[in-house]
C-alpha cells in the first residue's frame, strides 16, 4: 500500500512512513486470500487513501 519507506536487511528493520496509531487502524490483514477479494482491497485501499501525506514515523 505504498507505506514502506526503508528496508535495512541486514539490520532486519522495515522503517514505515505512517505512524503506529495509522498501522494498527488499518483494515486487519489475515491472509494472503484477502489480496484477491475486492471488498477487501477497497476498504483498505479507501483507508489508505483517506490519510494526510505520509511521514515517517
Amino acid at each position: 500500500m505504498g507505506v514502506v519507506a526503508d528496508i535495512d536487511t541486514q539490520a532486519r528493520k522495515v522503517t514505515m512512513a505512517r505512524t503506529r496509531e495509522e498501522m494498527t487502524s488499518a483494515p486487519d490483514f489475515r491472509t494472503d486470500r484477502e489480496t484477491l477479494d475486492p471488498a477487501y482491497l477497497a476498504r483498505a485501499g479507501s483507508y489508505y487513501r483517506s490519510l494526510p501525506p505520509g511521514q515517517l514515523a
